[in-house]
């Protein structure tokens, strides 16, 4: 995994001089009781290593799997960073997903190949559980604002909690396109540690989801 180019692991190995700036290791050598030296910096290349020899390679993420996307391989598998870290790598692939396909249809309707999907069957209970928790319709809903606080906290749980395509949560929640969605999830993720009336909705939404 250390040759691994699209990753900063390599770059936990290097002196500290010759790291980027902006890459931040003084608390995920703590976070390992490591040291910033020689054999603390090997010692957590291996660590990682080891795990990824360990785990299938279905299960860990380190390919895209056969069938499924890049966002739901990114999704499904693990990755070594913050909650917001997986959602704004999510974000940034999806819109350059996008720009790089420019022929195709936007408003495609994905209901059809994925109907069967089991992520597809969690969004859906969210939205019903989310539709619930505050007193609306599902018409009401796709009416209302595509930045507006109900659809944006939906969304964002449905994007922490399944592997379904933006592409579906845009359409489903009627937020326009993909990069609404990012937005609104990203912002909503952001701020949801710090607003008690939010977490108290979060938490009934789940609650309905286990009802």
């Amino acid at each position: 995994v250390a040759s691994y180019p699209w990753s900063s692991l390599p770059q936990y190995g290097w002196k500290p001089s010759a790291r980027p700036g902006f890459l931040e290791t003084t608390r995920t050598f703590a976070a390992f009781d490591l040291k910033d030296g020689p054999a603390g910096r090997r010692q957590f290349v291996e660590r990682v290593a080891l795990r990824a020899k360990r785990e299938e390679t279905r299960d860990c993420g380190l390919a895209e799997i056969e069938g499924q996307g890049l966002q739901s391989t990114l999704r499904r598998g693990w990755c070594y960073g913050s909650p917001m870290f997986r959602e704004r790598v999510l974000g940034l692939a999806e819109e350059l997903l996008s720009r790089r396909s420019p022929k195709r249809d936007r408003s495609r309707n994905y209901r059809g190949a994925d109907s069967g999907d089991h992520g597809i069957m969690q969004a859906e209970a969210i939205l019903k559980a989310g539709l619930v928790a505050f007193g609306i319709g599902e018409d009401e809903l796709r009416e209302k604002k595509k930045s507006c606080v109900e659809k944006a906290l939906i969304a964002a749980i449905i994007r922490a909690e399944t592997a379904v395509r933006v592409g579906w949560i845009a359409e489903k929640l009627g937020m326009g396109t993909v990069a609404n969605v990012t937005r609104a999830s990203k912002a909503m993720a952001a701020r949801l540690p710090t607003d008690p009336a939010l977490k108290r909705i979060e938490r009934r939404i789940h609650a309905n989801i286990s009802s």
